[in-house]
């Protein structure tokens, strides 16, 4: 047959016998060597997790990363990272002073340069609080009372649906969410986050939700 002396063959079989000889094998060895050497000189600045929050499957200027990108700009960011507070008890996210841990929590988060916005139940609260006082801007506040912010949570649950309440508190009031928002996926960038979150929670004041747990975007 034609394959079995074609000249493809002919020339595999000449580089099978040559590389099977004693120098052959060394020549082999050694160039493994040196690209296995090269690869390991170039993974040290190897970027882990997507460097843009842009699909890397689409062209830059493709419609869909364009209208990410400005999605991106106008919100803050579009990668969740979910930090949940765990309570001891039932009710523990009515604590005033919880809440206001949580809203400090933030504030200490948003200075980090790839997080772009976050948002958790004390937002809500401080929401409701303000609605309930028709919009005026100096009733924007956490209660100081169980009593008010029972009366808050009361108000935020009659007035949305299962469905959305879940995504911030459970129904007995022992778990809540603080949602923020990064402007990528980093893999190093993640681990400086949930570092800080960890050393954040430990210089707060422990309170009865303050038991701290991560999750990234979908666990």
């Amino acid at each position: 047959m034609l394959r079995e002396r074609g000249a493809f063959r002919t020339g595999i079989n000449r580089f099978v016998r040559v590389l099977l000889t004693p120098v052959g094998m060394a020549v082999a060895v050694v160039a493994w060597l040196s690209v296995s050497g090269v690869a390991l000189y170039f993974m040290r600045g190897l970027t882990i997790g997507d460097p843009t929050a842009a699909p890397p499957l689409l062209w830059a200027d493709s419609p869909y990363n364009v209208s990410h990108q400005r999605i991106q700009e106008k919100f803050g960011g579009v990668e969740p990272l979910i930090i949940v507070n765990e309570g001891y008890d039932k009710d523990a996210m009515k604590d005033p002073d919880t809440l206001r841990n949580m809203e400090r929590f933030q504030r200490t988060m948003e200075r980090d340069p790839s997080i772009g916005y976050s948002f958790s139940l004390a937002d809500i609260i401080r929401a409701v609080n303000a609605v309930f006082h028709e919009l005026e801007p100096k009733w924007g506040v956490i209660p100081d009372s169980w009593v008010w912010t029972s009366r808050l949570f009361f108000i935020y649950f009659s007035g949305s649906p299962p469905t959305e309440t879940a995504k911030y508190v459970d129904p007995k009031l022992h778990h809540g969410a603080r949602d923020v928002l990064l402007q990528g996926s980093q893999g190093e960038n993640i681990r400086r986050i949930i570092k800080e979150c960890k050393s954040s929670s430990l210089r707060q004041k422990p309170r009865a939700g303050d038991h701290v747990g991560e999750e990234n975007g979908q666990p």
